[in-house]
């Protein structure tokens, strides 16, 4: 495959997500605020165009155990997270965190609490407005875990247009979507 045809394939690509993702959630997507803590001291909120989840989360001093991970010292951030995530993959949206999420950026603070921010990716290709950010705790506890992804993502990702048409088309689009064109 040539180097072209590379392009106009990721061209269209991004066009196609970008198109799905802004058309199907439209300007306002708002996140319904937080709901109020539930018997075990979890706040849950959700996003009120898709109904999936976009924040779960506790107070620091009463973090919420992770099947599987919690207690075991050693594990990576990266792991911690994935494992806090897969807890949760569903009211996410999500059918496999590990394939479907790819780390952007991780740190760790000097009390052992990690903050792991994740891009959706579908199929290799990165999906706009797709990130979870998830912080957990040394011992592998859930702080809290905020975002939102595009759920139940079925898309082809062949190319339909050269990457010279993609690219007039998604400029295009973001004229039309921000009102100078």
């Amino acid at each position: 495959m040539s180097h072209r045809t590379q392009n106009a394939h990721r061209w269209f690509a991004l066009l196609v997500l970008f198109v799905l993702l802004f058309s199907t959630v439209g300007p306002a997507m708002e996140t319904a605020s937080a709901a109020p803590l539930d018997e075990d001291g979890v706040r849950y909120g959700y996003n009120s165009a898709t109904g999936k989840l976009s924040f779960v989360g506790t107070s620091p001093d009463a973090p919420i155990a992770v099947q599987g991970y919690t207690g075991k010292m050693g594990l990576s951030a990266e792991a911690l997270s994935l494992g806090a995530v897969a807890q949760y993959a569903e009211g996410f949206g999500l059918s496999d965190p590990t394939k479907g999420l790819k780390v952007l950026k991780q740190s760790e603070s000097a009390d052992g609490r990690a903050m792991v921010r994740f891009q959706q990716v579908y199929r290799g290709i990165p999906v706009m407005g797709g990130e979870l950010i998830v912080n957990t705790t040394q011992r592998g506890y859930l702080i809290s875990i905020s975002g939102e992804v595009s759920p139940d993502l079925s898309l082809s990702i062949q190319p339909q247009l050269a990457a010279d048409e993609a690219r007039s088309a998604a400029l295009q689009a973001a004229r039309q979507w921000y009102g100078e064109g």
